[in-house]
């Protein structure tokens, strides 16, 4: 019996990394490795919510990887970040927060780093470019039963097999040169 009853307490405490992409570029030879915290949860109004862990690593050279500073004042290798990470199904907004909020976070101040960003450009495709942070992969990682996730996946399918097919034609057509 208390085997059991181990077991069922250390399930309880166990994190599946199912509500996160593993990393985000930050740009040339920059990334975020991103680590789920806690497990989701619903706080209303179409929102959800997970804390996440946030380390910022760059490449010195070609061989090595470094761990950056968290903050510009903090030193190196001083390990991640803990956010909140939130994301509402219904609006297809994404958002960080430093704090926890028990039901939808309020508007960010405009002179803050905190955005509600959407999911999909103006132009309604999905918001998957490094430069904008990922916004489609990161929402879509909180959201992925939702139809416009769907439709945004299978957009960046189609994008990304343009530029293979482009590239793969620009080879041949250098082969030929």
């Amino acid at each position: 019996m208390i085997p059991l009853l181990f077991a069922a307490a250390l399930q309880s405490e166990i994190v599946l990394q199912t509500n996160v992409i593993e990393k985000i570029s930050c740009g040339a030879g920059c990334h975020y490795k991103i680590e789920q915290l806690t497990n989701m949860v619903e706080i209303g109004y179409g929102w959800r919510k997970i804390k996440v862990k946030v380390t910022p690593y760059i490449w010195k050279n070609a061989n090595v990887l470094e761990q950056r500073a968290p903050y510009p004042d903090s030193p190196i290798g001083s390990g991640g970040s803990a956010i909140w990470s939130y994301s509402n199904c219904k609006t297809n907004i994404f958002t960080t927060r430093r704090r926890e909020y028990f039901a939808p976070p309020p508007s960010p101040p405009e002179e803050k780093w905190e955005r509600n960003s959407s999911a999909f450009t103006s132009s309604g495709k999905p918001n998957f470019y490094s430069k904008n942070g990922s916004i489609f992969q990161r929402w879509r990682a909180m959201c992925p039963e939702t139809e416009a996730a769907k439709q945004g996946t299978q957009d960046m399918r189609e994008w990304w097999d343009r530029v293979i097919n482009m590239l793969k034609d620009g080879e041949e057509d250098s082969k030929k040169d």
